[in-house]
């Protein structure tokens, strides 16, 4: 296979940075996906896939409309990366351990909807711990720890399963449905569910329609009622603001000078409530940056818990 860049290495030179982009590729099924986790850009992951490629003279992936697929070589690598990328993930933490302080670099990753609830708390671990800088990663992408991209990850919905992670439940959130003042003064107030559908909506796309608390929404309100659909829930908290019509809100967000109305409809409460955890890889136990994180989030967090 020709090294159009010029740039084919042996394979005792292949950076293990390479093999991890491959992995992210392979768990992600697209470069763009993959390069979001990664945190840099799709024409990068692309030069990196095709430079090991040619380093290995081997198709590791399949090109298809729907995405990357491994190839039968590529299944035979990804079967002992996630143990490799564990040993490193590994070795790294005991290296941090070795120069353990509240300095260096912090990676974190979590929601797109969640970065206004933990800027404060970055803010007030910058000014106690001024030697710490913060990289943060938004993605809908669950991340795992052992593959060393992130220090933590901030998770919305149920415990996180694993046996080599540490979960903290920071605090429940409470979904409702919402609407503003302005769009209340025009088009009133539902007040009950077969009211819905005189009413504009405001609601998550595909990518968040397997949530519970959402799909109990969409199967009362009819298709043609949605006015506005997106894959963020903070894209929707603009619109319920700006009176364009109803939608799902955490209770947190509502504010009372906001002019926020929830309506009299509840969300059943076995599906309204979720948990926002703190995760990290076992290893990290006793790192003193992300206790640090970890205990400017409790004190941020402390007036909603309350």
């Amino acid at each position: 296979m020709a090294d159009t860049e010029g740039l084919a290495l042996s394979r005792r030179e292949i950076s293990w940075d390479l093999y991890r982009v491959a992995y992210q590729v392979a768990v992600s099924g697209s470069l763009n996906k993959a390069a979001r986790v990664l945190g840099t850009s799709h024409a990068t992951v692309l030069r990196d896939i095709n430079r090991l490629e040619d380093s290995l003279n081997i198709k590791l992936f399949l090109r298809h409309q729907r995405g990357y697929q491994l190839s039968d070589a590529g299944r035979v690598l990804m079967q002992g990366l996630p143990d490799i990328q564990q040993m490193f993930s590994q070795l790294d933490s005991q290296m941090e351990a070795v120069t353990n302080a509240a300095s260096g670099k912090l990676k974190i990753t979590c929601l797109p909807d969640h970065v206004s609830l933990i800027t404060p708390a970055i803010k007030k671990m910058r000014e106690r711990y001024p030697g710490m800088t913060i990289r943060l990663l938004t993605t809908d992408e669950i991340i795992s720890p052992a593959i060393g991209i992130t220090h933590v990850s901030l998770r919305a919905g149920n415990e996180p399963p694993g046996s080599d992670i540490i979960a903290r439940r920071l605090f429940d959130f409470k979904m409702g449905l919402y609407c503003h003042e302005d769009y209340i003064a025009e088009r009133g107030l539902p007040q009950t569910v077969d009211e819905f559908a005189e009413h504009d909506w405001l609601l998550p796309s595909s990518e968040k329609q397997h949530i519970p608390f959402v799909k109990h929404v969409l199967d009362r309100v009819p298709a043609q009622s949605i006015v506005m659909q997106s894959n963020h829930f903070s894209d929707l908290d603009w619109a319920i603001r700006a009176g364009m019509g109803i939608g799902l809100m955490s209770a947190f967000k509502n504010k009372p000078k906001d002019g926020l109305v929830e309506l009299p409809y509840k969300l059943p409460a076995s599906i309204c409530t979720d948990g926002l955890w703190f995760v990290y890889h076992r290893n990290y136990i006793g790192n003193i940056k992300i206790k640090a994180l970890q205990e400017c989030l409790e004190e941020c967090l402390q007036p909603l818990v309350d």
